[in-house]
């Protein structure tokens, strides 16, 4: 029953606005740890949330500024760059003169291309585009595939060389979806699943023969005259009248739960 119930939770999708800022705090106080645990969580948003332009300005600036404090010139170097190709005019005075000189001075080293296979409706650093290959600066980027609800069904970062052609296999079937959507979707009756009601009338019926398990034992009990065989049916008993109950107990968790949960 615990597995069941922790296999109803659905994962939140980190906030990336709070992870940059808790990966920001932690870079001036010096907690790398903690900021590159903030980092890779804003990044695990790419997949469920679509970003703005200025968020993922942030979060390269805070990235760029990481690497740059960890001497890592070539990590510090695409990521500020990726910062100031998106938003120019982006920049926290928390992270300090010098994180700010390298940034001002990071540009890209070139250009490249990149495909979305299929091709479709994407973000891109939070840009809408629809026809590939699109042209964009040797540096980090944030690809987006939205799917007809508006929600985001794919999304990765992608690191593009000077002169690269990066090729995204997204895996996703083509889908009559554009970013803006402007016809209103026809509201969907929402259903819930049957599990519950199934797990309750299985827990039910367990109960019911567990319990006829346990008075099967009574007249072994009354009219048994060996006591190893009267205390064998003794234990009997105890063991399927205590698992009836803990199976009745399912069985009435499992029905409030399937009145509780919201439809989907």
């Amino acid at each position: 029953m615990i597995v069941l119930l922790a296999s109803l939770a659905v994962a939140a999708c980190p906030d990336m606005d709070t992870e940059v800022e808790r990966a920001t705090a932690a870079l001036v106080s010096g907690d790398f740890t903690t900021a590159r645990s903030a980092l890779q969580a804003a990044e695990s948003s790419f997949g469920c949330a679509k970003a703005t332009n200025t968020q993922l300005a942030h979060y390269w600036l805070v990235d760029g500024a990481e690497a740059h404090l960890k001497g890592e010139v070539a990590r510090a170097r695409a990521s500020l760059a990726a910062a100031r190709v998106i938003a120019p005019d982006v920049f926290d005075d928390r992270l300090g003169p010098d994180v700010r000189a390298t940034w001002t001075a990071a540009q890209p080293d070139g250009r490249g291309t990149l495909l979305l296979e299929p091709p479709g409706a994407a973000l891109v650093n939070g840009d809408g585009v629809t026809v590939w290959p699109v042209t964009l600066p040797a540096a980090n980027h944030v690809v987006q595939v939205l799917g007809s609800d508006g929600k985001v069904r794919y999304g990765r970062l992608i690191r593009i060389g000077p002169g690269e052609d990066a090729v995204v296999e997204t895996g996703l079937a083509r889908e009559a979806a554009s970013i803006v959507h402007t016809v209103v979707p026809v509201e969907k009756t929402a259903k819930k699943s049957p599990a519950l009601l199934v797990l309750a009338g299985v827990a039910a019926a367990g109960a019911a023969g567990l319990a006829g398990g346990a008075l099967a034992q009574g007249p072994i009990i009354e009219t048994s005259t060996d006591v190893d065989a009267l205390d064998a049916a003794f234990g009997r008993q105890q063991a399927f009248g205590y698992s009836s109950i803990a199976l009745a107990g399912v069985s009435v968790v499992g029905l409030t739960l399937h009145f509780v949960i919201p439809a989907r």
